[in-house]
């Protein structure tokens, strides 16, 4: 786990993290709009996007809230296996209340990935599974995760309360950034919350529950891809 950051110098620097490049860096793909909204955003006194910013505002225990730093591509270690939970952007944000750890899912119609039991399901060492499964199951203070459940939402969620725990945070968000109409991932995201006894909705941000001495949250953000002024404007702020 890398403990040494440097800090960006504008968009490129998100695509050269990418696990391919060629692949997921362009106009409209979630990789390319995350990284623009959040550089474009570099200037405000929040720096959060101001759709994020405005959701956040609607619980007082995550408002005001700024942006102390963000790292993207973040990598959080997961036992059970060497491959760790990695978020787009991982930021650490200060709160009314004190640090609050969010780890932010870019999403722009593409799939969350593969259902949990499509995961147990690969090739693989099976005990491993089996142990990383059990550790996401308490992470999450649940005695066990359906199979029909998005994987990626459940590493996803207890990578944010692991890092909160490491860095004494209050609260952990699970946050996911949405620039397309994506029906489909917005109710595999519902059907997650219902797992955690919540009921969440497009631009809405939720209190899940304490887990740790943390509280929880669960948000879905949806923003328009961007401009040709908000491409400049993010090029600039490198």
């Amino acid at each position: 786990m890398r403990r040494l950051f440097v800090p960006t110098s504008g968009v490129g620097n998100w695509k050269a993290l990418l696990s391919d490049p060629e692949l997921h860096w362009k106009r409209g793909r979630s990789a390319f709009e995350l990284a623009v909204s959040w550089e474009a955003a570099a200037r405000r006194e929040s720096g959060l996007p101001n759709d994020i910013d405005a959701v956040l505002r609607q619980n007082s225990r995550l408002s005001p809230t700024c942006l102390v730093a963000g790292f993207v591509e973040h990598c959080t270690p997961l036992p059970g296996g060497t491959r760790a939970s990695q978020s787009d952007l991982w930021a650490l944000l200060l709160g009314p209340n004190g640090l609050v750890s969010m780890t932010v899912e870019g999403k722009a119609g593409e799939p969350f990935d593969k259902t949990v039991g499509d995961w147990r399901s690969e090739a693989g060492e099976r005990s491993g599974k089996e142990v990383r499964l059990a550790d996401l199951a308490k992470e999450l203070g649940l005695a066990e995760i359906p199979d029909s459940i998005m994987y990626q939402l459940v590493h996803r969620t207890a990578a944010a309360i692991k890092e909160a725990r490491r860095c004494r945070a209050v609260s952990a968000v699970t946050l996911v950034h949405s620039f397309s109409k994506d029906e489909r991932s917005l109710q595999d995201f519902e059907v997650f919350s219902a797992l955690l006894g919540v009921k969440t909705g497009e631009n809405q941000v939720r209190l899940v529950k304490n887990l740790f001495g943390i509280d929880l949250f669960l948000g879905w953000v949806s923003s328009s891809p961007a401009t040709d002024d908000v491409v400049a404007r993010a090029v600039e702020a490198g």
